[in-house]
This record gives structure tokens, C-alpha cells and sequence, in this order.
């Protein structure tokens, strides 16, 4: 075979043509081998045209329930250079007899095979930047974050899957699930049982996209049930059962107040709720703005959010690669905690920052986040739960309870998105509206009903309902609880 297709001009790139070579000899040799290396691998991980043609005619002929034989894998390719005067039976033959492997060995040569493809595509990467950064007339800052999202891209696919797993395979999956559902993967809590029987709760690979108005409760909802998805019920904590590990980037209040927030949603007793908006008290008030009792409660609030598996970072401006590389990062710390990493909830997206140039088309730059959102959901194996603002088309209308059509830019979100949320709060409404307060009194119903109402409307769920789920909030204390059973205590 010719060794040299690798070459560039900072030398020969990484290569593992025996590697390869035995991976091919193994699938050759035991034709069910290739089941267990198809997501791991694909031909374009192969360094040579030839090695990548037969890997591909191998996946093509196992696709269609075919045996993986020389011929036929010769019928698919026809001629492809690399082989010299070798033929091709010649050379599988001998790949089969002298460096194939067992079975179960050939997953671990397909991550070396996938690893030292992405070895040259670094190198590449980082040849082809240097080359551009040279000329000072080109854009420093654009180049360099050009090469982040390739490199990016790399990453990425170190934690995935390349190629789908053959349709006899997804089929007999499918159908061992439906007689044994405790296999299927299962959702986490939003940790309101309202909206885990609506939506499934927040399951890996998914893209929540949560919309309202300004004032509606985005943050406090999201606060309030990443906080109860890292741990439902602090008690098991305590006894280290399993805990889910959340990052939440918070992109427009800071981390200080987003833990605020944390404290007060923990710390909440339904007669005497804490308002967050104590931490910032008046600049002529002397002393503290909490009494001793809710100075107490707080505290113990902050022991137990020590303890939870939530992480709170970010900072406006943030791009998809370098969320992801967070994402990365954080998934590796919480694995150690023994927390997997499974929500990760980004307030809001109207503060994050296209990669790509779009002309100030705010279209496509909205399609570039939600797309990379919902890559990184799929790519690392959790839900994305990600907020954004409406569109002010809702004040215009009678009834501004949100419609898709609110959603700003809303075709790559309605595209993108498993579960669109959206959320209504009456009672904002009819504080500011003398109209709504005169039907109040004239329907005889008094506008405090409506306090503690927060509608979450289901506008999309890609694989369940649309509905509506009334929740419980507290907006000073930012706390949302499922709403049935606080109303009845409320009696």
C-alpha cells in the first residue's frame, strides 16, 4: 500500500495504517464486528483512500444483510488506487490471517483509528490558521474564532457517535424496549410533577427553548427547577443517592445573584418567604434587611447548596464553541463527583454571540445558536434547557397569553427545539391594566387569585403533548413549585 497520502509540509501526519488494517481484517473475519464499531468510526476516519473504500462498502454491504466478502466488496469499490499490483482478495486475505484481532478487541482499534483522524484534522486546522495569520491585512479576531469552532467541532466528536447504527439493530432495540420499558433512557425531573407528566421531563439530547416576556418568571423557573433536577428531594442527597449534575450559564444577571436566588428558593417556607431582592438593600438602610430567622434559614439554605451538584458560571457574549468546551469541561468534574452531567440551562440566548458573519441577519445567527444548542445536547449526552425573550407582538393582542408565532425569529427555534415552553403570568397583567382590574370586580373575582398563578404552556413536544400546566410561583422569593398542591394548602 502506498504510506504516503499523509504527507504535509510539517511532516507526515499521524497515521495507523496496521491499525486500520486490522480492523478491516477482524470485520472481515467476523462480519458482526462491524456492528460494534460503526459509531464509532467512519471512512472518513481512515487515512487511505483504499482502507476508506472498503470500510465504507463493508458498512453498505452489512446495511443491506449481505455478507461482507472480498468479491463483493470488490463489486462495490472497482478500482482505487493504493494497492499497487496487489489484488484486492490478496490483500483483505492477508489482512485476515495475520493482523486481525478478536471481536471484542475491534471497538478499541476504531477509537484509535478515530483519534488519529482527529489528530490531522488538528493539524490541519492549525497549518491552515497559521497560514492565514500571517498577513496582518486578515482579521485576527475572526480567524481566531474560526478555528475555535473547528476545533470545536473535533472535540465534539471525540464524545459521539459518527454513524448510525444499522437498521436491523435500531429495530430489534426498539423492540426489546417495548417489552422491557425499564431499558429505555429515561428523562430527570423538572421537578414539577405537572410538567414531568406533560413533557417527560428533561431528557438527554433534548433542546428546551422557554419563552415569555420581560417580568413573566424565565429566570425564576429556571432557578427553581434546576435547582429541585439537581436534586428533588435533598434528603437522598444527604444519603448520597443519585444526584443529577446541572450547569447553569447565566449570561444576563451575574453568578452572585443567580446563587442569590438559589437561596432563597431553597430556603423558602410558604407563610414566610424570603425576597431575593433583600440582598440589595437600600443604600440609607443600616444593619442587615433579614431578621435573625430568615439569617438562619439562609445559612443552612447554603450548606445544602454546597452539597447539591450545581454549578453556576458565565458571562455575556458567549459563544456555541466555547459553551461547549464548557459543557466538556464541566461533565468530566461532575463524572468525578459521581453527578453525571445532565441539564444544562443557558439564561438567556439573546446574550450569546454567533460564530459566523450574517450580515446582521438576526435569523440566521438566532439558527447558528439554537442549531449548536442542539448539538451540544445530542454531542454530550444532556438537555439544553434555554431561555429567550418574546416578541412585544404579545402586548398588542386582548390576550397575550404567548403563541409560537411570539417566539422572536422563531423557524430555527421551532426547527431546532424538542420542547417549547412558553409562560404567562395573569396577574402582571391586570396590576397594570384598570380594564382587567374592573372585570375583576365586576365578575366578582378578586385579582389576588391570580397571584400565584404561572401558566407554562407546551407550544411544541417533539415526541409527546401540547398542553398547559398552571403553576405555584412566588416572583420575590423566586420559587416555583407544582401548583396543585400549594393551592390546596392555601384553603
Amino acid at each position: 500500500m502506498n504510506n504516503n497520502q499523509n504527507a504535509s509540509p510539517y511532516g507526515e501526519l499521524p497515521t495507523s495504517l496496521e491499525t486500520e488494517a486490522g480492523l478491516l481484517g477482524t470485520i472481515m473475519l467476523h462480519n458482526k464486528a462491524l456492528d460494534s464499531v460503526r459509531t464509532l468510526v467512519s471512512s472518513d476516519d481512515f487515512s487511505q483512500p483504499i482502507t476508506a473504500a472498503i470500510f465504507a462498502a463493508m458498512c453498505e454491504l452489512r446495511e443491506g444483510n449481505q455478507a461482507i466478502t472480498a468479491a463483493l466488496i470488490g463489486a462495490k469499490i472497482g478500482k482505487v488506487e493504493g494497492l499497487g499490483d496487489e489484488p484486492l482478495s490478496a490483500v483483505l486475505a492477508r489482512w485476515t490471517t495475520y493482523q486481525s484481532v478478536p471481536a471484542e478487541q475491534a471497538p478499541s482499534y476504531a477509537r484509535i483509528i478515530r483519534e488519529y483522524a482527529n489528530r490531522r484534522r488538528v493539524i490541519t486546522e492549525s497549518i491552515d490558521v497559521a497560514e492565514k495569520v500571517r498577513n496582518v491585512r486578515v482579521g485576527l479576531k475572526e480567524e481566531v474564532e474560526k478555528q475555535i469552532s473547528a476545533l470545536d467541532g473535533v472535540l465534539m466528536s471525540e464524545n459521539v457517535s459518527t454513524a448510525a447504527k444499522p437498521k436491523t439493530i435500531v429495530l430489534e432495540d426498539i423492540l426489546m424496549n417495548a417489552e422491557d420499558p425499564s431499558r429505555m433512557p429515561r428523562g430527570i425531573t423538572t421537578g414539577l410533577e405537572d410538567l414531568d407528566r406533560l413533557t417527560g421531563g428533561y431528557v438527554a439530547g433534548d433542546l428546551w427553548i422557554v419563552g415569555a416576556r420581560p417580568s413573566m418568571g424565565k429566570s425564576t423557573i429556571a432557578v427553581a427547577s434546576s435547582r429541585q433536577a439537581a436534586a428533588y428531594n435533598l434528603a437522598d442527597l444527604l444519603k448520597l443517592r443519585a444526584a443529577n449534575g446541572v450547569l447553569f450559564e447565566t449570561l444576563e444577571m451575574t453568578v452572585e445573584q443567580t446563587h442569590q436566588r438559589l437561596l432563597t428558593d431553597m430556603s423558602w417556607q410558604y407563610r414566610q418567604p424570603i425576597a431575593y431582592q433583600k440582598f440589595r438593600p437600600s443604600p440609607t438602610m443600616k444593619g442587615s434587611a433579614f431578621t435573625p430567622e430568615e439569617l438562619w434559614r439562609l445559612r443552612e439554605a447554603a450548606e445544602d447548596l454546597k452539597r447539591l451538584p450545581i454549578e453556576v458560571e458565565g458571562r455575556p457574549g458567549m459563544t456555541i464553541p466555547e459553551l461547549g468546551a464548557r459543557v466538556r469541561k464541566w461533565k468530566e468534574r461532575f463524572e468525578r463527583r459521581g453527578a453525571p452531567l445532565r441539564l444544562v440551562v443557558v439564561d438567556h440566548i439573546g446574550k450569546m454571540r454567533p460564530v459566523r458573519s450574517h450580515n446582521g441577519n438576526r435569523v440566521n445567527e438566532i439558527g447558528e445558536i439554537t442549531e449548536g444548542l442542539k448539538a451540544i445536547a445530542v454531542n454530550n449526552d444532556v438537555c439544553v434547557l434555554a431561555l429567550c425573550q418574546l416578541s412585544r407582538a404579545v402586548e398588542g393582542r386582548e390576550n397575550k397569553r404567548p403563541q409560537l408565532a411570539d417566539f422572536r425569529d422563531s423557524g430555527h427555534i421551532e426547527q431546532d427545539a424538542d420542547v417549547i415552553g412558553a409562560l404567562y403570568r395573569h396577574q402582571y397583567y391586570v396590576d397594570r391594566d384598570p380594564t382587567l382590574q374592573a372585570k375583576a370586580m365586576e365578575d366578582g373575582t378578586d385579582s389576588h387569585d391570580f397571584t400565584h398563578d404561572l401558566e407554562f404552556h407546551v407550544l411544541k413536544n417533539r415526541l409527546g403533548e401540547i398542553g398547559q400546566a398552571t403553576l405555584f410561583v412566588d416572583m420575590p422569593a423566586s420559587v416555583v413549585r407544582n401548583g396543585a398542591g400549594l393551592r390546596s394548602s392555601e384553603d
